[in-house]
């Protein structure tokens, strides 16, 4: 409680001052302008990265099957269907991942008027984009220690 009092007479003493009457407020048309912005929101440039992800993912996905398919009918060698599995079970992973992602946000947009329900997925999404962050730091500081 003695917080508050010390706050609200700081307060009163830097309008008294004039400190506050200083600060411009925002007209109708800069508000206007700020809340109609043509950028994306957070969430959808997040959406749009995994959209590209997983479309990015599949089309290798599917030709790494066919050639360890093909290697396997034609007698290959065991290194290159290594090979072949290894990229596919990573391109794999990575467009899991992106899937994960979309469905989170999916529900995140059809739980939109439930807040008590969507903020389940919206935790799981801050955990997805921690994680995500954190392995970008760990890749670049890799790559800014080798400089």
């Amino acid at each position: 409680m003695d917080d508050k009092s010390t706050h609200l007479e700081k307060t009163q003493h830097a309008w008294d001052n004039g400190a506050m009457k200083e600060v411009k407020l925002f007209s109708e048309e800069e508000i206007l302008d700020i809340t109609t912005c043509k950028r994306r929101t957070q969430l959808q440039r997040r959406r749009l990265a995994d959209r590209w992800c997983l479309a990015l993912c599949l089309p290798p996905l599917v030709a790494c099957g066919w050639a360890v398919r093909s290697l396997l009918l034609n007698g290959g060698r065991l290194w290159k269907i290594a090979i072949l599995l290894l990229l596919g079970l990573s391109l794999l992973w990575a467009a899991l991942r992106a899937t994960w992602a979309l469905y989170v946000i999916h529900r995140i947009h059809q739980l939109r008027f439930q807040p008590a329900k969507a903020e389940r997925y919206s935790m799981r999404l801050d955990s997805i984009v921690a994680r995500r962050s954190s392995y970008y730091r760990f890749v670049l500081s890799l790559s800014s220690r080798r400089r």
